[in-house]
């Protein structure tokens, strides 16, 4: 099971050349920042996987802060 991490998520970023870019701009301001929110990124993606949510799903954001039933 291959899942991708979207770091820009909060800022819609769907390329993975411009959520690096997005990344890499997070950890010149902030460093701690962009640790948190990769380690956030890694944790969201973890506790999808441990209750069995499709992984497409996870992509998709359908389990993600903004999902609106």
């Amino acid at each position: 099971m291959q899942l991708r991490l979207q770091l820009g998520s909060g800022a819609e970023v769907s390329d993975i050349l411009a959520g690096i870019l997005f990344f890499l701009a997070v950890a010149l301001c902030t460093p701690i920042g962009a640790a948190v929110g990769l380690l956030g990124c890694i944790l969201g993606v973890l506790a999808g996987g441990i209750v069995g949510v499709a992984p497409e799903k996870l992509y998709a954001g359908l389990w993600g802060l903004r999902n609106e039933k």
